[in-house]
C-alpha cells in the first residue's frame, strides 16, 4: 500500500545516496545522489 503523508515536507530528503568507493579511493566519502529513483526530480 502506498504510504499518505500529512505534509509536502515529508517527502523531502529520501533520495537514496551511493557510495563511489570505486572511483575515488582518498581520504573521505564520495557519494553520488540517485535522482533516477525520484520521477519528479529535486
Amino acid at each position: 500500500m502506498t504510504a499518505v503523508h500529512a505534509s509536502v515536507l515529508d517527502l523531502i530528503g529520501d533520495t537514496p545516496l551511493l557510495a563511489l568507493d570505486r572511483i575515488h579511493a582518498g581520504a573521505g566519502t564520495l557519494l553520488a545522489k540517485a535522482e533516477f529513483v525520484q520521477p519528479g526530480g529535486s
